[in-house]
């Protein structure tokens, strides 16, 4: 896969090529996800909560979960000063939920403080990552080495709603070490807060309730912002805002001004009372300018003044953003310099439904504006949030194609699904540049029904005029990879590939390459190995790492068959090498190379080098069925080859079973028919136990759900099984890992490498 179209190129009308954003902007924004929550003027110090946390050190879990305004971030604040432990921070907004950016971010905090496994890193940018087998492991075990006792907090636990990201969550919290310890916070009720943890006393658990403020709490918040009330009269404002905190800050506010008569009492998180006091308290005593200003540059996540110019068409923003800050409007500086800002989430949202309801025309010009800055300035997804929000198909549709590509390369194909899925399927259906990909992205991503769709809409649709070759070829690959209709027509489709990619084309060693793999099929290894050396040549001139592993594995196997052991021995070496350091070990096409790397090894006599080196193809073959039968069906004739020599035919035959799959969706395989057919024939003269290879799909994908406090049954429910087939699949486990319980299982799996080990032994 390679780069689509992109952006103008930059002085096509005679302009002067845009900024791209100062790197110290985006290491600003990372630093306000992972720094301290900065602390607010007014505050008061919570001592009875600070207390609590601080005598619960024995707790590994500390979930906090209340509305926006009840103090989470002040008390999280103050608890860090008065502790002698670290504390590690991890802030979560808009899109850092799904699995990648989540896992990158908390490994990212961790690395502050205990040294991380770069293989850690590698594996985070995998399409396919493993990540309750491979990822949270290794992060465990960096929490695992010698330190000081850490706190991870982790803020905006309602981002999480992956079931994959709150897995990967829960493991970590079950296997954390001691001297480290997790909290949690979330403005609704956290998913970690379970029965099983409240009853063996593992977890603190602060709600609502706990985070209201009492009377003399209150008076102390009344008295440091220079409103003295008797206690009686705070004592019912505690009583009419539920001891809400944001509400008792606004109301000693509007005291404070003189004009309370103003408002009336509402219950806690309701937002007529916010609403009311910012309408009446603080916009109206604001110059229109002022109050303008606000309201419209509330569509921004975050702020700058060049980028609030921008959107507003004015100047002069920085000092605006500078003296609102200084006036406690709800406005949080996120660096030291003060050049970039956030609003906190209730005033922001009054706002945004002020700007809706005054200027509802405006609204989607101020995305269309904030998608230009952040476009301009390098972070394309940003802009794609705001061209999303603006309304604007066509352009969201652009940014996306733009940037499905090294999306996927970076192992965020959550994200992308995000994407697509806001654009809507009816958008891609009329956009045949994104309808391409979309379809290249679910092939190898291992979802073919997906493939097939969007394969089927390319085909019917019209090239677009301002690329039309390029589409042709694209399409092309597609269909030839995919192998709907046999042999020839891969054949015919990658001639066309080949006769439209130029020299040089990211996308050659892709053309060459499937069309090396059609004569493969054909039963012609002079031609396929002819064009397959072309891939090699073509993946390593364009710096297509990830392809290039697939063809040097491709033509190893070829040698292998040729008796070119020595040759084929090169290609193995350096396949894995780049494997290794470009950290693509749980690329789906890694695992040919892989199982060319256990074929030697038997060649070889190397039983330890066989059973490393089918343990990992025999984990990435699930990424691969007949979305891309050629490459499923060769990996697994494979595998099966080395299988049957070990011997251990019953692992053998589950990859018959497999093959027959992919036999049945794909008939014309060719000579990988006829190898089927011989597989088959040796099965039936042989007799075996399978061992740890016969493993099946489905009880690899379970194996990493037995690490966790989950019940088989939950642990079905995540897998979409039933109570009855996960506990056969646990069962089969133990019997071919030759244990008897589910933690031996673990370490078993860990022993011989289908397992991330959450150690540093």
């Amino acid at each position: 896969m390679g780069r689509v179209g992109g952006r103008r190129p930059a002085g096509d009308d005679g302009s002067p090529a845009p900024e791209p954003v100062p790197a110290d902007v985006t290491q600003v924004l990372l630093e306000a996800k992972l720094g301290p929550p900065r602390a607010r003027a007014g505050t008061i110090p919570r001592s009875r909560l600070i207390d609590a946390l601080r005598s619960s050190v024995a707790c590994p879990l500390v979930v906090i979960s209340a509305p926006a305004g009840f103090g989470k971030t002040t008390v999280l604040a103050d608890w860090a000063e008065q502790d002698d432990r670290t504390f590690v921070w991890v802030s979560l907004e808009r899109g850092d939920g799904e699995p990648v950016a989540l896992l990158t971010l908390l490994a990212t905090a961790v690395a502050r403080v205990r040294h991380v496994d770069p293989r850690l890193f590698d594996h985070l940018g995998s399409p396919g990552i493993s990540v309750l087998g491979r990822v949270v492991p290794r992060l465990v075990a960096a929490l695992r080495a010698p330190g000081d006792p850490v706190v991870l907090v982790l803020r905006g636990a309602e981002e999480i709603t992956s079931r994959v990201s709150q897995d990967a969550v829960d493991l970590l919290v079950d296997q954390l070490p001691a001297g480290v310890q997790v909290v949690v916070t979330g403005r609704r009720a956290v998913w970690l807060a379970s029965g099983t943890r409240r009853s063996g006393g593992a977890l603190l658990e602060l709600g609502p309730a706990d985070l209201a403020f009492d009377v003399e709490e209150a008076c102390a918040l009344f008295e440091a912002l220079g409103v003295g009330l008797p206690a009686a009269e705070v004592a019912s404002l505690v009583t009419a805002t539920e001891g809400w905190a944001a509400g008792l800050y606004l109301t000693a506010l509007a005291l404070r001004a003189g004009c309370a008569d103003q408002m009336s009492a509402h219950p806690p998180h309701l937002h007529p009372f916010v609403s009311e006091y910012v309408r009446t308290e603080v916009l109206s005593q604001l110059a229109p300018g002022a109050a303008r200003f606000l309201r419209r540059t509330a569509v921004l996540d975050v702020m700058s003044g060049p980028l609030c110019d921008a959107v507003l068409c004015s100047s002069g923003s920085a000092g605006r953003l500078e003296s609102t800050s200084r006036s406690n409007l709800f406005l949080v500086p996120l660096d030291d310099r003060q050049d970039w800002y956030r609003m906190h989430s209730l005033f922001r949202a009054v706002l945004l439904d002020d700007l809706v309801r005054r200027e509802p025309g405006r609204v989607c010009e101020l995305h269309r504006r904030a998608a230009d800055w952040w476009e301009a300035h390098g972070s394309v997804e940003r802009a794609i949030h705001h061209a999303l929000a603006s309304g604007d198909p066509e352009r969201s549709a652009r940014l996306v194609a733009d940037q499905i590509v090294p999306a996927y390369l970076a192992g965020r194909l959550p994200l992308v699904e995000t994407w697509l899925r806001e654009i809507g399927e009816s958008r891609i259906e009329r956009d045949a540049s994104l309808a391409v990909l979309a379809g290249w992205v679910a092939a190898l991503d291992g979802r073919p029904v997906d493939a097939a769709r969007w394969a089927d809409v390319a085909d019917r649709a019209e090239p677009p005029a301002e690329r039309a070759a390029w589409f042709e070829s694209v399409r092309a690959m597609l269909r030839a990879a995919m192998c709907p209709n046999g042999i020839a027509a891969m054949k015919d489709d990658a001639q066309t590939a080949v006769r439209i990619e130029p020299v040089g084309s990211v996308w050659r060693q892709a053309a060459v390459g499937l069309l090396g793999v059609a004569h493969l099929l054909g039963g012609d290894t002079a031609t396929a190995e002819r064009y397959v050396d072309q891939a090699v040549d073509a993946a390593e001139a364009s710096g297509a790492r990830v392809p290039l592993v697939r063809w040097l594995a491709h033509r190893a196997l070829l040698l292998m068959d040729r008796g070119h052991w020595s040759r084929a021995a090169d290609d193995v070496e350096r396949a894995l090498a780049v494997v290794d350091a470009d950290g693509l070990t749980e690329y789906e096409t890694s695992a040919l190379a892989y199982a060319a790397a256990a074929r030697l090894a038997l060649r070889r006599r190397d039983a330890e080098g066989v059973r490393v080196a089918l343990g990992h193809a025999m984990r990435l073959r699930q990424l691969t069925m007949w979305a891309l039968p050629w490459h499923g069906a060769l990996l697994r004739l494979e595998m099966a080859r080395v299988l049957l020599a070990i011997p251990d035919p019953g692992g053998a035959k589950v990859l018959l079973r497999e093959l027959d799959q992919i036999r049945r969706h794909r008939p014309d395989l060719g000579v990988l028919n006829v190898r089927m057919e011989d597989l088959r024939e040796r099965l039936r003269d042989l007799r075996g136990h399978g061992t740890v290879s016969t493993l099946t799909a489905a009880e690899l994908r379970l194996l990493p759900y037995l690490q966790t406090h989950l019940t088989l049954a939950e642990a079905g429910q995540r897998l979409y099984v039933s109570r009855n087939t996960v506990a056969s699949q646990a069962s089969s486990i133990y019997r071919k890992l030759e244990v008897s319980s589910r933690g031996e299982a673990v370490a078993r799996a860990r022993q011989i490498g289908l397992l991330e080990p959450s150690s540093l032994e």
